[in-house]
């Protein structure tokens, strides 16, 4: 299994995968790890949107970014860009945009 296979398994709804550095867990996929987190993925209804982390890292995380990019199907997929920070504030809290919502309002 490749980097790329992890990225389309994530785009495709897995909960679990790892291969060298790309790792999913629950609806999120990490590069090298817990400390920087990819992706969220957030549900709206039967379709899979995300959380998108736009801190760079190293070279190999902007290699793991494009390829999680491209697997997820773009911009259009990707509700809101994060930083660090604020993507490990919210992991794992949330599997909807309507809890998503409803914390936003709060």
């Amino acid at each position: 299994m490749k980097n790329k296979d992890i990225a389309e398994m994530f785009a495709s709804g897995k909960h679990e995968g790892k291969v060298d550095n790309l790792i999913i867990e629950g609806n999120t996929i990490y590069s090298y790890g817990k400390h920087f987190p990819i992706a969220i993925r957030i549900w709206d209804g039967n379709e899979a949107k995300y959380l998108w982390n736009s801190d760079k890292y190293s070279s190999t995380t902007s290699r793991h970014q494009s390829l999680v990019f491209r697997a997820i199907g773009g911009k259009d997929k990707i509700l809101k860009e994060l930083n660090t920070l604020e993507m490990k504030k919210i992991d794992g809290k949330f599997t909807d945009v309507k809890e998503l919502i409803v914390e936003a309002l709060g």
